[in-house]
């Protein structure tokens, strides 16, 4: 133990004379990531080995889930350095030892998510509106279920999940996101091809309870279609113009027939 302890202070005086904590830690045979916690003084130099310190009860480590599915159920999910933020209050409260200056770091997070792996996941996060977070209550969902069953029992759908169709709108930009990891020759652009309009688009889909589907309508802002517009659509697509690419009472009326002489011969209950 005196050995090793006489190692790390070799160690501490190689940094301190201007040597780098990598460097000095193979002159003197130990891992790099010991000897740095000595240096930033993490840990005391003659610190022996043993089991990794606990910073968080029990009581905390369930409170931290418990907050997690909270902020989850609500649409605010808990970010990296949320959870970094949650932890370390955490373990000040509960920690029977000092909390060093530099916990949690992205190590101890990454542990800490991998043991709860089997309740919580690191994921994108989705937009979700305020309003439809608003109305995601448990007396609204149980409302809504309720009203699906008697709806599926009074037309006899239950076991004709073809007639069953959605249809819904959604606003996206033409040249849409570029978030794709791409491979490239070094020195060139990772440049992907798309679409030099920029303005909004309304996509009205619809699909059926079965996975069918029946081709898109795209609703452009204008007063004249162009040609280029549909060059790369899907077979059947059409297109709409509208002053704001939004769908409006007129043109959902037309989109409505559109629909009705697509459907297969088994058509659903209006």
């Amino acid at each position: 133990m005196e050995e090793q302890a006489a190692k790390y202070a070799c160690g501490l005086q190689l940094v301190s004379s201007g040597m780098s904590v990598r460097k000095a830690a193979k002159k003197i045979g130990v891992p790099t990531e010991i000897l740095s916690v000595r240096v930033k003084g993490e840990v005391p130099v003659a610190c022996r080995r043993g089991p990794m310190l606990t910073y968080l009860s029990p009581g905390a480590d369930q409170g931290l889930l418990e907050v997690i599915e909270h902020r989850a159920a609500r649409g605010f999910c808990v970010g990296i350095s949320e959870l970094r933020f949650l932890i370390r209050h955490a373990a000040i409260v509960s920690a029977k030892r000092p909390v060093t200056p530099t916990f949690p770091d992205r190590s101890f997070v990454q542990r800490w998510s991998k043991r709860h792996s089997e309740n919580i996941s690191l994921r994108k996060a989705r937009i979700l509106d305020g309003c439809r977070a608003e109305a995601s209550t448990s007396e609204a969902v149980h409302y809504y279920y309720e009203n699906l069953v008697a709806a599926l029992d009074e037309l006899k759908l239950h076991d004709r999940p073809s007639q069953i169709w959605n249809c819904d709108e959604t606003g996206v930009c033409a040249q849409g996101r570029c978030q794709q990891r791409v491979f490239a020759l070094k020195g060139m652009a990772a440049n992907v091809q798309r679409s030099s309009d920029r303005e909004n688009v309304t996509i009205m889909g619809c699909i059926n309870a079965a996975g069918g589907h029946i081709p898109p309508m795209y609703i452009f802002a204008g007063h004249r279609r162009k040609v280029e517009w549909m060059e790369v659509a899907p077979d059947g697509a059409v297109c709409a113009v509208t002053e704001t690419s939004n769908i409006n009472g007129s043109l959902f009326m037309d989109w409505l027939k559109w629909f009705a002489r697509k459907l297969p011969a088994a058509r659903p209950n209006f």
